[in-house]
Protein backbone atom coordinates (compact mmCIF):
# COMPACT_ATOMS: atom_id res chain seq x y z
CA UNK A 1 0.00 0.00 0.00
CA UNK A 2 1.28 3.47 -0.82
CA UNK A 3 2.30 5.89 1.93
CA UNK A 4 -0.49 8.25 0.81
CA UNK A 5 -3.11 5.53 1.20
CA UNK A 6 -1.68 4.33 4.52
CA UNK A 7 -1.69 7.87 5.95
CA UNK A 8 -5.21 8.52 4.67
CA UNK A 9 -6.50 5.24 6.10
CA UNK A 10 -5.01 6.03 9.52
CA UNK A 11 -6.68 9.45 9.47
CA UNK A 12 -9.98 7.80 8.57
CA UNK A 13 -9.67 5.33 11.45
CA UNK A 14 -9.12 8.24 13.87
CA UNK A 15 -12.06 10.17 12.32
CA UNK A 16 -9.90 12.96 10.89
CA UNK A 17 -12.19 13.81 7.94
CA UNK A 18 -10.06 14.74 4.93
CA UNK A 19 -9.75 14.77 1.16
CA UNK A 20 -7.01 13.22 -0.95
CA UNK A 21 -5.45 14.47 -4.16
CA UNK A 22 -3.80 11.25 -5.37
CA UNK A 23 -2.20 12.87 -8.42
CA UNK A 24 -0.33 15.45 -6.32
CA UNK A 25 0.20 13.21 -3.28
CA UNK A 26 -1.57 15.63 -0.95
CA UNK A 27 -4.09 15.22 1.85
CA UNK A 28 -6.22 18.21 2.89
CA UNK A 29 -7.86 18.55 6.27
CA UNK A 30 -9.39 21.40 8.30
CA UNK A 31 -9.74 21.52 12.08
CA UNK A 32 -12.01 24.14 13.61
CA UNK A 33 -13.43 25.08 16.97
CA UNK A 34 -15.24 28.13 18.31
CA UNK A 35 -12.01 30.17 18.25
CA UNK A 36 -9.97 29.15 15.23
CA UNK A 37 -9.78 27.28 11.97
CA UNK A 38 -6.56 25.63 10.83
CA UNK A 39 -5.90 24.21 7.35
CA UNK A 40 -3.72 21.11 7.16
CA UNK A 41 -1.90 20.17 3.98
CA UNK A 42 -0.01 16.87 4.15
CA UNK A 43 2.52 16.53 1.35
CA UNK A 44 3.35 12.87 0.94
CA UNK A 45 6.77 12.22 -0.64
CA UNK A 46 6.52 8.55 -1.60
CA UNK A 47 10.03 8.29 -3.10
CA UNK A 48 11.69 9.91 -0.07
CA UNK A 49 9.45 8.25 2.55
CA UNK A 50 8.62 11.66 4.00
CA UNK A 51 5.47 13.36 5.21
CA UNK A 52 5.47 17.15 5.39
CA UNK A 53 2.70 19.02 7.16
CA UNK A 54 1.87 22.64 6.39
CA UNK A 55 -0.60 23.89 8.97
CA UNK A 56 -1.95 27.34 8.04
CA UNK A 57 -3.86 29.85 10.12
CA UNK A 58 -7.04 31.02 8.42
CA UNK A 59 -6.34 34.71 9.09
CA UNK A 60 -3.42 36.35 7.28
CA UNK A 61 -1.17 38.96 8.84
CA UNK A 62 -1.80 42.56 7.71
CA UNK A 63 1.08 43.96 5.68
CA UNK A 64 2.10 46.56 8.27
CA UNK A 65 2.73 43.82 10.89
CA UNK A 66 4.49 41.23 8.72
CA UNK A 67 8.06 42.14 9.70
CA UNK A 68 7.10 42.04 13.39
CA UNK A 69 5.51 38.63 12.77
CA UNK A 70 8.71 37.44 11.06
CA UNK A 71 10.71 38.52 14.12
CA UNK A 72 8.17 36.85 16.40
CA UNK A 73 8.22 33.47 14.61
CA UNK A 74 12.03 33.57 14.60
CA UNK A 75 12.01 33.87 18.41
CA UNK A 76 9.37 31.15 18.79
CA UNK A 77 11.26 28.77 16.49
CA UNK A 78 14.29 28.99 18.76
CA UNK A 79 12.13 27.75 21.67
CA UNK A 80 10.16 24.89 20.13
CA UNK A 81 11.64 21.38 19.81
CA UNK A 82 9.95 20.24 16.57
CA UNK A 83 8.72 21.95 13.43
CA UNK A 84 8.82 25.67 12.79
CA UNK A 85 6.59 28.67 12.15
CA UNK A 86 6.93 30.84 9.04
CA UNK A 87 5.27 33.83 7.47
CA UNK A 88 4.92 34.45 3.76
CA UNK A 89 5.83 38.12 3.54
CA UNK A 90 4.08 38.46 0.18
CA UNK A 91 0.57 37.60 1.43
CA UNK A 92 0.83 37.36 5.23
CA UNK A 93 0.06 33.65 5.51
CA UNK A 94 1.32 32.28 8.84
CA UNK A 95 1.94 28.55 8.97
CA UNK A 96 3.55 25.83 11.02
CA UNK A 97 5.62 23.24 9.19
CA UNK A 98 6.65 19.86 10.46
CA UNK A 99 8.03 16.85 8.63
CA UNK A 100 8.96 13.30 9.39
CA UNK A 101 11.02 10.65 7.64
CA UNK A 102 8.96 7.46 7.90
CA UNK A 103 11.38 4.99 6.31
CA UNK A 104 11.27 1.81 8.37
CA UNK A 105 8.47 3.12 10.62
CA UNK A 106 5.17 1.32 10.95
CA UNK A 107 2.51 3.79 9.86
CA UNK A 108 -0.50 3.29 12.11
CA UNK A 109 -3.33 5.40 13.49
CA UNK A 110 -1.49 6.09 16.76
CA UNK A 111 1.58 7.46 14.93
CA UNK A 112 -0.52 9.62 12.59
CA UNK A 113 -2.74 10.89 15.42
CA UNK A 114 0.32 11.78 17.53
CA UNK A 115 1.91 13.58 14.57
CA UNK A 116 -1.25 15.66 14.05
CA UNK A 117 -1.79 16.38 17.74
CA UNK A 118 1.83 17.37 18.40
CA UNK A 119 1.60 19.93 15.60
CA UNK A 120 -1.76 21.18 16.89
CA UNK A 121 -0.23 21.67 20.34
CA UNK A 122 2.24 24.28 19.10
CA UNK A 123 -0.39 26.00 16.99
CA UNK A 124 -2.66 26.18 20.02
CA UNK A 125 0.06 27.45 22.39
CA UNK A 126 0.98 30.26 19.99
CA UNK A 127 -2.49 31.00 18.57
CA UNK A 128 -3.19 33.99 20.86
CA UNK A 129 0.24 35.60 20.41
CA UNK A 130 0.01 35.22 16.62
CA UNK A 131 -3.42 36.85 16.62
CA UNK A 132 -2.12 39.59 18.94
CA UNK A 133 0.75 40.40 16.54
CA UNK A 134 -1.81 40.60 13.72
CA UNK A 135 -3.70 43.11 15.86
CA UNK A 136 -0.65 45.33 16.36
CA UNK A 137 0.69 44.12 19.71
CA UNK A 138 4.41 44.20 20.41
CA UNK A 139 6.18 40.84 20.59
CA UNK A 140 6.53 41.15 24.36
CA UNK A 141 2.83 41.99 24.86
CA UNK A 142 1.79 39.22 22.46
CA UNK A 143 3.83 36.62 24.37
CA UNK A 144 1.89 37.48 27.52
CA UNK A 145 -1.19 36.00 25.80
CA UNK A 146 0.48 32.61 25.25
CA UNK A 147 -1.58 29.63 26.43
CA UNK A 148 0.16 27.36 28.89
CA UNK A 149 -0.68 23.67 28.45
Amino acid sequence: MSLLREWSECMRIKSWIHTVDSEKGIIFFTASNEVASLRFTFIIKEVDNRVILLLSYERHCPEKYRQIMADFVNRVNYAIPIGFFAIDLSDGEVRYRHGVDVEGIEINEIFVDNFIRSSLTFCRIYYNPIQAIMNGYSIEAAMETKEEL
